[in-house]
């Protein structure tokens, strides 16, 4: 336990910024207990994303079947590619039907096809990626070619995307993994396999409690 002290630094006659490590020893932190974010990180600059990035696999009901957690500058089909190997290493037996949207369209689908040999089905909405009409002079945009556009769209149910979104959703309940603590990307790993652990064993308590009462 320990409580967290905001200081401001102590004045720099030199203005060099060398005196940083005093400071924050004067501040009562201890030596590498200064909060800074250390360990591997990067810069997505498309999602504006500073650190790190969970790359997840999930089945149908939301739980997990892998993870992997990689600097933010890496992007989504590289990490799920080696998400994707390691999961295939360590489960040769599972053959896999993938759902994914349509960021992973086209080299990712193909190189998943043939060299893990699952199957992968793009989920898109109907309107994505919609940049314009042509129309004859005078014609205007119909209310409903409007909503195509990025901005103006409402929301739409798509097939399967929902499913994933909520197994992210879930672990924001865990005050463990809700800020980013650790050195280490393998720490985080293992309490995001914890924390899908600990969801399956109430699943199995509330089942076998449901059952044993109605027997």
């Amino acid at each position: 336990m320990g409580a967290f002290r905001r200081c401001a630094p102590g004045p720099d006659p030199s203005g060099s910024g060398a005196k940083r490590g005093a400071d924050r020893w004067h501040c009562g932190f201890e030596e590498r207990e200064d909060l800074a974010k250390r360990g591997p990180r990067g810069y997505d600059g498309g999602k504006k994303v500073n650190g790190r990035k969970h790359h997840r696999i999930v089945d149908t009901q939301g739980l997990l079947l892998g993870v992997k957690v990689l600097p933010a500058n890496i992007t989504d089909r590289d990490g799920s590619q080696q998400l994707l190997k390691e999961l295939c290493h360590k489960q040769p037996q599972m053959k896999l039907h993938l759902f994914a949207d349509g960021g992973y369209k086209g080299k990712w689908e193909a190189w998943v096809k043939s060299t893990l040999g699952y199957s992968v089905e793009i989920v898109q909405r109907p309107d994505a990626n919609t940049r314009g009409y042509w129309l004859l002079e005078g014609q205007e945009l119909t209310e409903a070619q409007v909503k195509t556009f990025r901005g103006h769209r409402e929301f739409i149910v798509v097939k399967k995307r929902w499913i994933v979104e909520r197994s992210f959703a879930w672990l924001s309940f865990d005050r463990r993994l809700n800020r980013k603590y650790d050195l280490l990307p393998e720490t985080t790993e293992a309490f995001i396999l914890l924390s899908f652990v600990r969801r399956v064993l109430r699943r199995l308590a509330a089942f076998a409690q449901q059952h044993a009462v109605s027997a």
